[in-house]
């Protein structure tokens, strides 16, 4: 009987492994960029001439002088190297976009 209780408990066990084994969840994909989708509001530091040298850094010919909004996201108007219009947009981290 002993032999019994042993293969008894030993089944027992080794359904419960799994359980046991399992590891933990993967941690989310890394992208290569951590750049959000839509400008970040916050209170902005950037000044009117540190926003434009973002969109120059990019290659970006900026055509107006930068506004910030009320959210502290700066605006202004610009051009691709292909010569298309854009706005300007740079946000409190300094995340530059551009829209048509």
């Amino acid at each position: 009987m002993k032999p019994l209780v042993w293969v008894v408990l030993g089944t027992a066990a080794m359904c419960g492994a799994p359980v046991w084994a399992q590891s933990a969840p993967k941690p989310a994909i890394k992208t290569e960029s951590n750049t959000p989708a839509a400008p970040v509001p916050g209170k902005n530091s950037f000044t009117a001439g540190e926003a434009t040298s973002c969109g120059e850094k990019a290659d970006l010919e900026v055509t107006s002088d930068p506004v910030k909004d009320t959210d502290g996201v700066w605006y202004a108007e610009g051009r691709l190297t292909e010569n298309n219009p854009v706005q300007v947009m740079v946000d409190q981290e300094g995340n530059l976009f551009e829209s048509a």
